[in-house]
């Protein structure tokens, strides 16, 4: 094992997730106690300034997906029209023009982030009271996915007792409601669902209506702190980012007993029935979801603990035949389904388990060859779910498992990396390598020129860290931690097949 590589990534990350634009242009609206005219974190509303795009609008930059940039740049429109600098007029300009091209390039992508089609309209509702004539016609009308949407969650009040989703896109309402919502909907990090524009959004309503919470202030000044001037899509992650890293070296072939992991299965198996709901991306957010608990199961294992497969069957649904994130998600993730299949298919003596096994695997078979490919709705590139995907099915379903290998291998680019952008990255390399690596080891893969030629790409890289952000939350975000934890993990994989 790479020498203090588990140390490294636990005490270097504690959950972080990049900064992005749409949530720092929430962080940047939060008024002033003392001068209400002036934002709390003038550096966030600076970041935000200074992070406009060469094409007007807000984003990422080296990633181009038209709903984090038509919903980031709305944010950020929102933000400095409110505040109302001179300085800003030619920004909001640059920005409002971009709006037509980004609106209109939605139908090249089927992958909304969350709680787009709750935002969308909010936010437009928003910008047109403060007098912004917005081209609606740009995008396509998505007022019926909202009342779905809408219909699923039912009513839009807040009880502290039931934590809900919708929650972590709470700023959707309007200040007037956000302020009627008790104090206690603040969760134990002082923030709505650990979400820091939800956070900014319902502070802001206190404070325009005449009253302040030290707790939410206090945790977005954290967020400010380690983002270094924005806000971020949540924070922390330390329970994703945990069960992720030693699932990751897992399939490295780590030791469950190594010093250095034992603890950390100790720490994840203290998650798995963490008061009140169980084990959800972080200590605080109280609402379970299937994607943590499939993971962790198969963690928890691999080291020879026998954890209870009670929250994994409260997530599958026998009508449709899918593993669910979320009990009132409104669309399937096949990542989920993928993890679902690694959970019930580590018990081979199950009789249940095994029967829902197959049921998944039929079901993602028709997911991934057809004409969604292997795109998922929780990270952009559709080499993480290939990736994810390939390892599970070897001596299961070797068909299927050669369908993904093929995949993947058709994507290597000459330079040894994989990147569903412009260029290879670091995370999708080693997404693709760890994958490929355990292809190999399981006999499915033998030839291994590519994974030379993937070893090199990260050799050369040793001193970069990743940078893109390819997963999606309300835009796109990169965890850190996680991403780090799939590149260690796969220089581990290919350090015993390229000696």
């Amino acid at each position: 094992m790479k020498k203090h590589l588990v140390s490294d990534l636990w005490q270097a990350q504690h959950g972080l997730v990049t900064a992005e634009s749409y949530s720092t242009a929430w962080l940047a609206l939060v008024p002033d106690t003392a001068e209400p005219n002036r934002p709390a974190w003038p550096i966030a509303l600076q970041t935000l300034r200074d992070s406009q795009l060469a094409d007007g609008g807000w984003g990422d930059a080296a990633v181009y997906y038209p709903h984090d940039r038509l919903i980031s740049t709305l944010a950020a429109l929102h933000t400095l029209l409110t505040w109302n600098h001179p300085c800003d007029e030619e920004r909001i300009e640059r920005g409002v023009a971009v709006l037509s091209r980004y609106g209109q390039d939605l139908s090249q992508e089927w992958l909304d982030p969350i709680g787009f089609e709750l935002l969308l309209p909010s936010l437009v509702h928003a910008l047109e009271q403060l007098g912004l004539k917005l081209p609606r016609e740009s995008w396509v009308d998505i007022s019926e996915t909202t009342q779905t949407k809408l219909n699923l969650i039912g009513n839009l009040e807040a009880d502290p007792k039931k934590p809900r989703t919708w929650w972590f896109s709470m700023e959707m309402l309007p200040p007037t409601h956000l302020a009627t919502f008790p104090h206690a909907i603040l969760d134990s990090y002082g923030a709505v669902a650990t979400s820091s524009a939800a956070t900014a959004g319902y502070l802001r309503a206190q404070r325009l209506h005449g009253r302040d919470l030290r707790p939410a202030a206090h945790y977005l000044n954290e967020v400010v702190k380690a983002t270094r001037g924005g806000g971020n899509v949540t924070w922390p992650i330390d329970v994703f980012e945990l069960a992720w890293t030693l699932d990751n070296l897992r399939r490295a072939g780590a030791s469950p007993t190594h010093p250095q992991i034992a603890p950390m299965i100790w720490r994840l198996a203290s998650h798995w029935e963490f008061p009140p709901t169980g084990i959800t991306w972080n200590q605080a957010f109280q609402v379970q979801d299937g994607d943590h608990p499939a993971v962790a199961y198969k963690v928890l294992r691999w080291a020879g603990l026998s954890p209870s497969d009670e929250p994994l069957l409260k997530f599958w649904d026998e009508e449709c035949g899918v593993y669910k994130t979320y009990l009132d998600e409104h669309g399937s993730s096949i990542s989920t389904s993928i993890h679902g299949l690694i959970a019930f298919r580590d018990n081979p003596h199950n009789k249940t388990h095994q029967r829902i096994a197959t049921r998944l695997t039929e079901w993602l078979r028709q997911r991934v060859m057809g004409p969604e490919g292997f795109r998922d709705k929780w990270h952009l590139s559709p080499l993480y779910t290939a990736a994810r995907l390939l390892p599970t099915l070897i001596g299961w379903d070797d068909e299927l498992a050669r369908y993904t290998l093929d995949f993947i291998l058709s994507q290597q680019r000459p330079d040894g990396g994989w990147g569903a952008t412009i260029h290879s990255n670091l995370e999708e390399t080693a997404l693709a390598s760890l994958a490929l690596s355990e292809a190999h080891m399981g006999g499915l893969f033998r030839a291994n020129g590519e994974l030379r030629s993937a070893n090199r790409f990260l050799a050369d890289k040793a001193h970069e860290m990743p940078t893109e952000r390819l997963w999606i939350g309300k835009s796109l975000y990169l965890p850190i931690g996680v991403a780090q934890g799939t590149r260690y993990a796969a220089e581990m994989a290919l350090a015993r097949i390229c000696q």
